[in-house]
């Protein structure tokens, strides 16, 4: 893990992906200023798709982050938690945080689901310190819909269409 040089280990991407997510501009001038900010970790190992997945990030934003790093679709922090993890504790809570629709946020918060699972299907199966995997946390959140659970029990199974067959 590689983590940034101050002694609090924040960079200013990592505040704006936690609290202004869903400006992709900003966070795209921001990458292109500090380009190695997108693959520093903070004092807990996360990285700025963690705090945009925790903090309501767009779809824009969090597709941005995984084409700028790929590889931060399957890191974990030091909970063991990845992207998906902070998805799924967040998921329907994007409507409160930033003034949203109930259906727009639902709808945003499964493509985002969507977008995490195609950039490294592997995540949704990440077991976590705690012994859960993103499906778990998706499981406790009370805002988490049919929809968004077979999405990632989906992800979770090797062959989710056929699962009578031997």
């Amino acid at each position: 893990m590689a983590y940034s040089e101050n002694a609090s280990q924040l960079l200013p991407l990592h505040i704006l992906c936690r609290y202004h997510a869903r400006d992709e501009a900003s966070v795209r001038a921001m990458a292109q200023a500090h380009p190695a900010a997108i693959s520093l970790c903070d004092n807990r190992g996360c990285l700025p798709l963690h705090f945009a997945c925790a903090g309501g990030g767009s779809c824009a934003v969090i597709a941005l982050l995984l084409r700028l790093y790929p590889e931060s679709a399957g890191q974990a922090d030091e909970q063991g938690f990845v992207g998906l993890h902070y998805l799924a504790i967040s998921f329907g809570f994007r409507a409160n945080m930033h003034s949203l629709d109930e259906a727009v946020s639902r709808d945003e918060d499964l493509e985002c689901l969507r977008i995490l699972i195609q950039a490294n299907r592997d995540a949704a199966t990440r077991v976590s310190l705690s012994g859960l995997i993103p499906l778990d946390c998706l499981a406790k959140n009370p805002r988490a819909t049919e929809q968004a659970i077979r999405l990632l029990l989906d992800a979770c199974l090797l062959d989710p269409l056929n699962l009578a067959a031997d």
